[in-house]
This record gives C-alpha cells, sequence and structure tokens, in this order.
C-alpha cells in the first residue's frame, strides 16, 4: 500500500527543513500533533547529511477488527537519514515501526524549492505479511500515515504563518 502527499510550502527550504531538523522543534510538532512519551533518541550530523531517530505514542481510532493487534496508543520509532543531493535539495530515506504492529513501513522525502518557496514530496510504503488480515491491516496503517501527514503540514503551515506575521 502507497501513500503519496506533496506539499507546498510559500517558506524556505530552510524555515521547513527546521521541523525535521532541530530537537526542540520536533518535539513540540510532536505534542503539537497529541503524541505522548516523545523522546528525541538521536539527532546528530553526519558525514552526508543528518540523522534523527524519535519515538513516541499516537492515540489510535482502531476498527474492531483490528482491535486485538492495535491498542489505544501505538508506540512508533521513526528513522530519518537526511541529505544534501547534487541540486541543492534534501532528500530524507525513513522507516517507522510501529511496535508490536506486524507492519513494514518505509518512505522517502525530496524537499526542494520552487520560485514560491519549498515543497516536500512524500511517499510511504506499507506492508503486511499476515496472513487473511495484513491488506486490512496495511490500508489502516496507509489511511492513518495519510491523515498523519496532513496533520503534520497543516501543523508546519501554521507555524510558518504564526513565525511571518510575528516578524
Amino acid at each position: 500500500m502507497k501513500c503519496t502527499a506533496s506539499h507546498q510550502y510559500s517558506h524556505s527550504l530552510d524555515q521547513v527543513y527546521l521541523f525535521f531538523r532541530d530537537a526542540e522543534t520536533i518535539s513540540e510538532k510532536y505534542a503539537a500533533l497529541k503524541a505522548i512519551n516523545i523522546s528525541i533518541i538521536r539527532n546528530e550530523d553526519t558525514d552526508d547529511g543528518f540523522i534523527s531517530e524519535t519515538e513516541r505514542e499516537l492515540p489510535a481510532d482502531v476498527p474492531a477488527l483490528l482491535a486485538s493487534i492495535l491498542g489505544d496508543y501505538n508506540k512508533l520509532i521513526q528513522k530519518e537519514h537526511w541529505y544534501s543531493k547534487d541540486d541543492g535539495s534534501l532528500g530524507c530515506d525513513m522507516t517507522i515501526d510501529l511496535v508490536g504492529v506486524p507492519v513494514r513501513i518505509e518512505g522517502h522525502m525530496h524537499l526542494h524549492e520552487n520560485e514560491t518557496g519549498a515543497i516536500n514530496d512524500v511517499t510511504i510504503e506499507i506492508s503486511s505479511s499476515l496472513p487473511l488480515i495484513g491488506s486490512s491491516l496495511a490500508r489502516y496503517v496507509a489511511g492513518d500515515c495519510k491523515k498523519s501527514m496532513e496533520q503534520e503540514y497543516q501543523y508546519i503551515q501554521g507555524q510558518l504563518q504564526t513565525a511571518e506575521v510575528a516578524e
């Protein structure tokens, strides 16, 4: 199951990147998105870019079919490897581990500029090898990912606009 989104910002790449790069900003973003028990495990520069690893719990609105697999809250560990591309844009390879949930989540982000600001193109692949309910589980997680991506986009947009007004 594949989820894609293209988020257009009227702000610079550097301004948008802060929401993925700065530990305090990341924690604030996740808290605003209703996560609890937020922990920044790793947030450091590498030879080719930057690595971020976070852990948090998110509330789950679970269909009855999946209630035995997913609880009221889902703990997830998200790893992102950001790197500069030759054209000045940024790439990010990510994995998301829904702890205790038999799905595999991998994705990619491409943060680049255009004449009006920055664009973040996001692609996430979700799969499950469970027999019978695996496709239902992957479909549910994909829907949840799509909703989370939109909420994160709206949050970042709001924060950028608020900062602009404050200037």
